[in-house]
């Protein structure tokens, strides 16, 4: 890997992909948790993608279709591309505030916990994508052994890691429904 913001983010997205797994296996023990080994395993999976995506650095060429965009002139001017896409992203975010909190009163904290840093990757991901100078010189500037973005990528998977974790605490290891309790 080329930068220690990556190996942050490759280390917690795994993480969280192999306790949302586990989860999932917890969730498989219980006849009427079907959704939850399903939205389990749909964490774990997204996980995944993410640490690809911290490698694979595809969110760039996001950025740059757009900015091929605006220099044949397909849209707006660059300044105005990014004020869009800044304010766009900005939007997303306190949806996703709104969601996560309904969630969580409803479907409880580890899930809420979840979505919340499955959702707040993609986010990150955005802003990288459609950055200006002053984002940009937030995101890579050092803070301590990595970039802020190594942080921001280490605090969604934390995120759905503590939320996969408390899943695991409050439901406890599966048991076989034909084996009679001693």
């Amino acid at each position: 890997m080329k930068t220690t913001a990556q190996e942050i983010g490759v280390t917690t997205f795994c993480l969280a992909a192999a306790l949302c797994l586990a989860a999932a296996v917890v969730a498989r023990g219980s006849v009427r948790k079907s959704g939850a080994r399903w939205f389990w395993g749909v964490a774990a999976t997204l996980q995944v993608l993410y640490a690809i995506e911290v490698v694979a650095v595809w969110r760039f060429d996001l950025g740059n279709f757009f900015r091929g965009l605006v220099s044949r002139g397909a849209m707006p001017a660059k300044d105005a591309t990014q004020a869009a896409g800044f304010w766009a992203v900005l939007l997303l975010a306190v949806v996703i505030a709104v969601f996560v909190g309904v969630l969580m009163r409803r479907r409880g904290v580890p899930t809420g916990l979840a979505v919340a840093g499955c959702l707040w990757a993609p986010l990150v991901f955005a802003l990288e994508s459609v950055s200006s100078d002053p984002i940009e010189n937030f995101l890579y500037q050092k803070l301590g052994p990595s970039m802020t973005v190594g942080w921001l990528w280490m605090m969604a998977g934390l995120l759905v890691a503590l939320g996969a974790a408390l899943r695991l605490v409050r439901r406890g290891p599966p048991t076989d429904p034909a084996t009679p309790a001693a």
